[in-house]
Parts: structure tokens; C-alpha cells; sequence
């Protein structure tokens, strides 16, 4: 099996960054650089980069997979200006970080690979991720499997030497991806860093001859009403994945790019690749804004269903899935657990079955919440709302009750969303509708709830 590090040697000079008053560097240069650092690595080491995507990130990176050293990705960070700064350390020696909780983090993810033991195959890399709750799992990825999912990922996304790949470089996961598909396709990869403006980034997209775009559904609104669509004709395929996608937002993307095709991607980090690829681009004669098909498995990857009250969640098998789940609770010293795979990952995605059999990702159960003895799935009612009043929103519990956060001004919206509760049942009206100028994200592109609950107690509502 061909490896992404016997690709990144074969590599060719192509362009991998010139965006925003970043410094240009072709392929050749980004190797050279690696190469040099990854004779400082062994085996043995795990390297911890811990930065803003920077072309120094993956400078580092690409020495990682040249030196077979396994790497963690911490503190991703957009708005600020930091300073690359990696420590590499042998496994089981002290970790200095910037940040104390990353400190703790990876020094408890050292201890688990401790013991875990010689069962522990190669890696690859680790995801390590915090949730609202302070708790820290990191996802162990192995890099027999990942080279698997580059192989199939590659072609399943028609990536190959001469295509460009654009990237809009802020969801750390999805990005981190990219980076690997291009190197190991051939590709150029044109990270879109830190441009926020419609018009230049996809006049970026234009002037590096894009011809395919890969991001969560979210980003399809950053280009939303955009007349250029049309003078795009080099863009031949829209992929995207990470969260759902809806036939509302698939028609749009293939509004902005015509003669591309839209493609519907499953996976995440912890199925280490594409467990199914869908072109849904002949599926959008429907006036309905549904969920999109994710389509059927790829060779190698199965399917299977599990009722959860009244969810269905998708739960994926396959050899090439993570090796598990590290977990941990920051300021603790207690509580370490290793959570094995063994093949099988419980996905936390909702479900339900198309007509023609395929399935199509609805929600998350872990988005689920009580509300006066109901269990309410937000995202079918989030999508009600967002096709009544044209716009992105979010439905939430907090301590005042259901919240409702819509973006954009309430002057012409107000009698769109009275509608749009029409709809909603009775039991489930929010009890504060607030129209703001944008729903506040994580990095990852994820609602963050905790400043949208702030953001929602500032803001006029509609029922004030």
C-alpha cells in the first residue's frame, strides 16, 4: 500500500499557501523544511504543536510524517497571533505546554499510552479535543488506517495531480484532512487563511483556479447571494462533511458552482476517514429542505442501526476506525480511562432512512435535551425555522427556558419567524426569540452554546 510519506517524497513543486499576505511556499520548500526537523525526531517521540494554522503548523506536521512520529494538534487558534511552538519529548517524559490544562492533557495521554502498552499499533496522530464540560478525549488514529482512508479518500473525492484544492482553513479537523488528501493525491492545497469576506475569498477561489472545495455546510452561507458563482467554471467537485448536510444547502452550493458536482461525505475523526461518499447533485429537484443522503459504505466499512428511545444512531464498523478514546478530567488526578474501539465506533449521530434505502444523518443525541419532561431533537426544528426565515439559527435549553437565536436584522424577518413557530409545537415555543448579527461559533464551525446563551440574555427578543 502506498503511504503519504512515499508520496510527500515524490512530490512535485505545486503551491501551498499564498493567501492573505502569507508568504508563498511551494510543496518543494515545505518538504525541504520538514525533512530537516524530522531528522531531529525518533520513533519514540510524540510531538505536541500547539499554534494558529500557520504554514509553520504544517511545516511540523509534514516532518511528523516523515520522521513516523505521532503528533498531537492542541489549542487551534484563529483570532489570535500565536507563535508556533512544539515540544518534543520522549514518551513518558514532562511536557511543557503554553497552557497549564494542556499540560495536564498530554501528560495523562502519555500515562495512557503507557498503558496501553506494546498493543498499541503505530499512530498516525492525536485528536485531543475538550468538551463544554472540561473533560479531554483524545482520539488515538493509527497510521496504517489513515494512509487507508487517504487511498480511497483520493479517489473517491477525485483528487489527483493537477486538481486544486481549496480549504477554508479554521475547522482544525477537517482542515488537517485536506492538507493530508492533497499530499497524498498530488494536489494542490490553497488553505483560505483567515478571510472572512465573501467576495475575497471566493475571488481567491478564482484566482488559484479551484476546482474543489471541501468544507462543513455551514461555510456555504460565507458565499451565500454571491453573483460570481457563474465565473467559477474550473470548479468541478463540492464535498462536504462534519456536519449535516441539507438539500437547501447543497442547492446553494450548487448555485455558487454550476458545473460542480456536490458530493456528501460521512465521517469523522474517529472512523479516521470517509466511511461513504454521496453525489447528491441529481437529487435536488425536490422542493423539500431534508437531510441529504450520506449513500451507501465504502468497501471495508459497514453500517448497522441501534434505537435509542426515539432516535436511531448510526454506529460504524471497520478495521480501519481509531484505536480509541483517552479520557480525562482536567484538574484531576483520578479517573483515566482507555476506551478501545475494537472496530466499532458508536457515532452519536441520528438517523433516519431514505427511500431508497440510504440513510441520512438527522442530529446528535448528545445535542438532545429534557425539556418539561420531552426529549427534544433541536435540529429538525432549527431547519423549520432556517427555511421559513432564510436564515442560519439555533434552538437551545438554557435556565430560562428554550432559546431561539436567528441571524441577521429582525426588520424584515419578525413575521417570518411567527410563522415559522406556527409550525412548532405549542409545548416547544421558545420562550426568547433574539435576532443577532451572527450565532457565535467554535473554531470547529460548532454552535458555542456557552457565549449564544450570553449573546441570546443582551439581545432584544421578539416577544419584548
Amino acid at each position: 500500500m502506498t503511504t503519504l510519506s512515499d508520496n510527500i517524497y515524490s512530490r512535485k513543486k505545486a503551491l501551498a499557501n499564498a493567501v492573505d499576505g502569507q508568504s508563498p511556499l511551494c510543496w518543494r520548500d515545505l518538504v525541504t523544511q520538514a525533512m530537516s526537523l524530522a531528522q531531529k525526531l525518533r520513533h519514540s517521540d510524540l510531538v505536541v504543536i500547539d499554534g494558529e494554522i500557520c504554514l509553520g503548523t504544517y511545516i511540523a506536521i509534514t516532518a511528523c510524517v516523515l520522521g513516523d512520529t505521532p503528533f498531537v494538534l492542541r489549542n487551534i487558534r484563529l483570532e489570535t497571533t500565536a507563535v508556533l511552538d512544539y515540544v518534543i519529548t520522549k514518551l513518558g517524559a514532562t511536557v511543557r505546554m503554553h497552557a497549564s490544562d494542556s499540560s495536564v492533557a498530554v501528560q495523562r495521554l502519555i500515562d495512557a499510552e503507557w498503558k496501553l502498552g506494546t498493543n498499541l499499533p503505530p499512530l498516525r496522530y492525536v485528536g485531543l479535543t475538550s468538551g463544554t464540560t472540561g473533560s479531554v478525549r483524545a482520539v488515538l488514529l493509527p497510521r496504517d488506517g489513515h494512509d487507508a482512508f487517504l487511498s480511497r479518500g483520493s479517489d473517491r473525492l477525485h483528487l489527483a495531480e493537477g486538481a486544486v484544492l481549496a480549504d477554508p482553513a479554521n475547522a482544525s479537523d477537517l482542515s488537517l484532512t485536506n492538507f493530508f488528501l492533497s499530499l497524498f493525491s498530488g494536489s494542490t492545497w490553497v488553505p483560505l487563511i483567515r478571510i472572512a469576506d465573501r467576495v475575497r475569498a471566493f475571488s481567491s477561489l478564482l484566482r488559484f483556479g479551484a476546482t474543489h472545495w471541501r468544507s462543513v455546510p455551514i461555510w456555504i452561507s460565507m458565499f451565500s447571494n454571491s453573483t460570481v458563482g457563474a465565473e467559477n467554471p474550473a470548479m468541478r467537485f463540492v464535498g462536504f462533511g462534519g456536519e449535516t448536510l441539507t438539500s437547501g444547502i447543497a442547492k446553494a452550493a450548487h448555485k455558487l458552482f454550476p458545473a460542480a458536482r456536490i458530493l456528501n461525505t460521512y465521517g469523522s475523526t474517529e472512523t479516521n476517514g470517509f466511511a461513504s461518499v454521496a453525489d447528491v447533485t441529481d437529487d435536488l429537484v425536490s422542493g423539500v429542505d431534508a437531510p441529504c443522503s450520506i449513500g451507501t459504505e465504502l468497501d471495508g466499512w459497514s453500517f448497522s442501526i441501534r434505537a435509542d428511545r426515539s432516535a436511531l444512531e448510526l454506529i460504524v464498523f471497520s478495521e480501519h476506525v481509531a484505536v480509541g478514546y483517552v479520557e480525562f478530567a482536567l484538574g484531576s488526578n483520578t479517573g483515566l480511562s482507555v476506551q478501545p474501539f475494537n472496530g466499532r465506533h458508536e457515532t452519536r449521530d441520528t438517523v433516519t432512512k431514505l427511500q431508497d434505502g440510504t440513510l441520512a444523518v438527522v442530529g446528535r443525541l448528545d445535542r438532545r435535551f429534557n425539556y418539561h419532561g420531552v426529549l427534544v431533537s433541536p435540529e429538525p426544528l432549527e431547519r423549520r425555522v432556517s427555511a421559513v426565515v432564510c436564515s442560519s439559527c439555533c434552538l437551545f435549553s438554557n435556565s430560562s427556558g428554550l432559546v431561539l437565536l436567528i441571524e441577521g436584522s429582525n426588520d424584515d424577518r419578525a413575521n417570518r419567524v411567527r410563522l415559522a413557530l406556527q409550525e412548532i409545537p405549542r409545548n416547544l415555543w421558545p420562550v426568547r426569540v433574539a435576532h443577532v448579527s451572527r450565532i457565535p461559533r467554535l473554531p470547529s464551525m460548532k454552535v458555542d452554546y456557552q457565549a449564544a446563551s450570553l449573546l441570546a440574555a443582551r439581545s432584544h427578543s421578539l416577544y419584548e
